[in-house]
């Protein structure tokens, strides 16, 4: 960030130095520096002046090392003090102090008189060097020229002149004068190579730095539960922040995200900012991160989005409730006040949740979007309340302890194996002796039978001690079959991108997924129930396109290696089936689709309900791959 700033106050002081030259008499003559002399040159007049420096830059830093330095400035006299500063706005210091150099940095010293320090000494400049937006330029060793003019870069003459300098020393007088140099090419042409710089820089950075703070927020547990998906910058270090489970009305609820924002991994300082600004009419988080400070503004996905907590935990509020019609708007006050109410009285939502669902609904206005979104959890809650009246819904206690277990049973996500949202207990006391009587078990799959038998396979029964109840709401997205690959590897770098992965260039991309074409084609080819067909190289150069169509090509690959070419079609039928949460190991369950206009839906899924292929005249249908040029995934 702090290069882009010296570039832009160059440009801006080059120009008015450019207009000031044009709008000169002719009566006035404008003394140009004399060659060689500190103010044409300080660097270089520095560096001739300090032997010793100049040897110490190049050992610590190659005979190349102007192509990174913009500036050298002499801090103090006694003992002689040199700020070095960086290419990137870095800096860092070297003071003489009689046998050797003393180098700082990032508040860390280096006696610069045996060889280790050196070498650490050297290590911590290449990691100053890391930050910011990298140099054009063919390195040292060996390049015959390097990108950047080194007698022009705008930088060395024109930083003193301009107050780069600012804080430096005039050396002593009597001091041998650097060489006289030819000059430079005109300013005019000086301010277009900076601009184009700035405006690369510019474009480099701000890509790079979105996809930076989306991953930090993505990685955290608290901030992903509100799904941030997507990054865009307004000015400066000004980012929006979108979020698919926030509603775009609630300002208090976007208000305290951008306050969780100030307290998680990886921002090493924070604050809220709670003025209206242009770009945000709730303020901003104030943020430092390891890439540098920047401000962001939480913004919703639409008027209608919640989190899944929140919708979920709506249903079990006016289950508990009195409200058994549809919410209008004249209605809507009242039926609001009674879900607080009940909200408030039962036992069976946790505190947590409790504050959470008073807030959402104690903010709420009258108006048709969330009129709209509460029915949707109420239609569910009336379904189950018709056949189910009076019972525990539960989310904690029970729910957990079945989910826990049969995780560790089978190797993969609890709710693959029951899809349920909430259970509606009949009978806790059945339910707790059927866990025990499972944990008795030392068999998995007999384990897993004993805790399958503890729910009703019939919508409305209570033979058994659970109805499990899968809530879906409108719009609401599949699962993700991924999940599946992890019952295999306990790496998921296996199947999942790695960090150096994540990060390949286009070239790099194009090159394994090749690769990766080639050996799924390989694998499959005599497989007789499967196909895959390939639709040419990828049509798109959006690096996120390829890294999409990387990561699945990555995984199916991984998803056949770890199966024999028998076991590939059901293999495909068992992913495809665990992405729809549906799986042999599965009890019984009910899935309560929300409708916006009346009571909601139900679909009874059988104990273990699965996929299978479709067969005709006795033949089975077989599964087909297309790897398409333009799609992202298979």
């Amino acid at each position: 960030m702090k290069e882009l700033e010296i570039l832009k106050r160059l440009i801006i002081e080059a120009d008015e130095e450019t207009t000031v030259d044009a709008e000169a008499s002719d009566e006035e003559t404008v003394e140009k520096p004399k060659p060689g002399s500190f103010e044409a040159d300080p660097m270089g007049f520095i560096l001739k002046k300090y032997h010793s420096l100049n040897e110490l830059m190049i050992e610590l830093m190659t005979k190349d090392f102007k192509e990174y330095v913009d500036g050298i400035f002499v801090m103090a006299p006694k003992p002689t003090t040199f700020k070095i500063q960086l290419h990137n706005g870095q800096f860092f210091f070297l003071v003489y102090l009689g046998k050797a150099y003393e180098a700082t940095i990032e508040g860390k010293k280096y006696y610069l008189m045996g060889i280790g320090e050196k070498e650490r000494c050297m290590t911590a400049i290449a990691r100053l060097l890391r930050f910011g937006t990298p140099l054009k330029t063919q390195g040292p060793e060996g390049a015959e020229q390097a990108t950047r003019d080194e007698e022009n870069t705008g930088m060395e003459g024109d930083w003193a002149a301009k107050g780069g300098a600012t804080g430096g020393m005039e050396p002593e007088a009597g001091a041998e004068e650097a060489p006289p140099e030819e000059g430079g090419e005109a300013l005019a042409e000086s301010i277009k190579i900076l601009t184009k710089i700035l405006m690369e820089a510019k474009k480099e950075e701000g890509s790079n730095l979105e996809d930076k703070i989306l991953n930090l927020l993505s990685k955290d547990s608290t901030i992903a539960k509100y799904d941030p998906y997507k990054v865009q910058r307004d000015s400066g270090n000004n980012y929006k922040v979108y979020f698919k489970n926030v509603n775009t009305k609630d300002k208090k609820g976007r208000y305290d995200i951008q306050t969780l924002l100030t307290k998680i991994k990886g921002i090493t300082k924070g604050q809220v900012v709670s003025k209206n600004v242009g770009w945000s009419s709730i303020g901003y988080a104030q943020l430092e991160t390891k890439f540098g400070p920047v401000n962001i503004s939480v913004k919703g996905f639409s008027e209608t989005a919640t989190t899944t907590n929140i919708k979920e935990g709506l249903v079990m509020s006016f289950y508990y409730s009195s409200v058994n019609e549809y919410i209008t708007d004249k209605n809507f006050n009242k039926s609001v006040k009674a879900a607080i109410s009940a909200t408030k009285k039962t036992s069976a939502i946790d505190e947590s949740l409790t504050a959470e669902l008073v807030t959402y609904l104690s903010e709420l206005e009258n108006s048709a979007a969330n009129i709209k979104i509460l029915n949707q959890p109420l239609s569910q809650a009336i379904a189950i309340k018709t056949k189910y009246p009076n019972y525990q819904l539960d989310r904690s206690s029970i729910f957990n302890a079945y989910r826990s277990f049969a995780q560790q049973k089978l190797g993969f996500p609890a709710d693959k194996w029951c899809p349920a949202d909430l259970y509606v207990i009949i009978n806790s006391e059945k339910a707790t002796k059927k866990l025990q009587l499972a944990s008795e078990e030392s068999n998995p799959a007999s384990a897993i039978e004993i805790l399958n038998n503890a729910f009703n396979e019939t919508w409305g029964s209570k033979k058994a001690p659970i109805s499990g109840i899968s809530l879906k709401f409108e719009k609401a997205q599949g699962g993700k079959a991924k999940a599946y690959f992890e019952k295999y590897k306990k790496d998921k770098t296996e199947y999942n991108l790695t960090s150096e992965e994540a990060n390949y260039n286009e070239k790099k991309y194009i090159e394994v997924i090749d690769k990766l074409r080639a050996s799924i084609k390989g694998k499959i080819e005599k497989v007789k129930d499967i196909t895959y067909k390939l639709e040419g190289k990828p049509t798109k150069k959006d690096i996120n396109f390829l890294r999409g169509k990387f990561a699945a090509l990555k995984a199916i690959n991984f998803f056949f290696s770890q199966l024999s070419e028998e076991e590939y079609d059901d293999g495909l039928v068992a992913l495809a089936a665990f992405g729809m949460s549906l799986s042999d190991t599965s009890p019984a369950f009910f899935k309560v689709t929300a409708s916006t206009k009346g009571q909601g839906n139900i679909e009874t899924f059988e104990r273990g309900s699965s996929l299978s292929l479709l067969e005709e005249d006795d033949k089975i249908s077989p599964i087909s791959i297309l790897d398409s040029a333009s799609f992202g995934g298979l």
